[in-house]
């Protein structure tokens, strides 16, 4: 997951909560880690504990163009 880093700020005021607390999340962890963060990782950050919720905003997120995402497959560690 690659979040958009040039994300207009009039743009985020359009997500949801719940929404900009993952794509803040994301950003933070992609320019810290230089990696993109697992399903396990963002449930973490998240206080979640299925992957359901994260597939969900990961979807609407994807779909509003705040985040690209490469392949489905699990990431080589």
């Amino acid at each position: 997951v690659y979040p958009s880093l040039y994300c207009y700020p009039s743009l985020i005021d359009e997500m949801s909560l719940r929404q900009q607390q993952l794509f803040n999340w994301l950003e933070d962890y992609l320019l810290s880690s230089g990696r993109p963060a697992s399903y396990e990782e963002m449930m973490e950050a998240m206080n979640y504990t299925s992957k359901a919720p994260i597939q969900s905003l990961l979807n609407r997120l994807e779909k509003q163009g705040y985040i690209t995402r490469s392949g489905r497959s699990a990431r080589q560690r």
